[in-house]
C-alpha cells in the first residue's frame, strides 16, 4: 500500500467508524429515554443527564476505545510498512 493510501485510510476509516458508533449510541438513548430528536444531543454532549443502562455504557466505551484502537493501529502499520 503507498503511503498515500496509508494516510486516507488512516484518518477516514477511524472516524466513519466514530460516527456510526454515535448514531447507534443516540439511537439507543433516543429509543430508552423517548427523547424527540432535538432532545436526544443534549445527553450526546453531556448537557442533559440521562439513566445508565449497560447497553449506553457499552457504546460510550466503544465510541472511544474503538476507533482510536483502530487508528493506533493503523498508523503504526502505516508508519513500519
Amino acid at each position: 500500500m503507498d503511503m498515500n493510501a496509508c494516510l486516507e485510510t488512516t484518518s477516514s476509516v477511524p472516524l466513519l467508524l466514530f460516527g456510526l458508533c454515535a448514531l447507534t449510541l443516540a439511537v439507543v438513548i433516543r429509543r430508552n429515554e423517548c427523547l424527540t430528536i432535538k432532545q436526544t444531543w443534549l445527553p450526546m454532549v453531556g448537557r442533559r443527564s440521562i439513566k445508565r443502562t449497560p447497553a449506553i455504557n457499552i457504546l460510550q466505551a466503544l465510541i472511544l476505545i474503538v476507533p482510536v484502537g483502530l487508528w493506533a493501529f493503523l498508523y503504526v502499520t502505516c508508519t513500519n510498512g
